[in-house]
């Protein structure tokens, strides 16, 4: 498999809910990891490739919740786990967000070093 990264990731399990909508029906996921150009989520319901997002977490000890945009460059489905692991990229992201990330991922980073 080609390695598709951009930027250095971090393992990283935390809840993330995202909205594919205008109605803000917000479903829950888990994320498995981060970077500061996008997240990788594990979903029970399909997100197409190419789908919009509006997704919400909170970085552990950080005590903000970050609402970022993205959009899913690919998915895949587990089927002996039976779900779907979709790999999104941030777009449009508040400076302010991204700093939290980066500042997010050097701690991380720098810890496990």
């Amino acid at each position: 498999m080609d390695e598709r990264r951009k930027a250095e990731r971090i393992n990283l399990k935390i809840d993330v809910e995202y909205d594919m909508s205008e109605y803000q029906k917000w479903v829950e996921a888990q994320t498995t990891n981060l970077s500061e150009s996008g997240i990788c989520i594990i979903s029970s319901k399909e997100i197409p490739v190419d789908s919009q997002l509006q997704l919400k977490f909170e970085l552990p000890e950080t005590y903000m919740v970050l609402n970022v945009s993205g959009e899913v460059l690919w998915n895949e489905f587990s089927l002996n786990d039976n779900y779907y692991i979709c790999g999104i990229e941030f777009k449009n992201v508040t400076e302010e967000n991204r700093r939290i990330i980066q500042k997010y991922i050097s701690a991380a980073t720098f810890d496990v070093r």
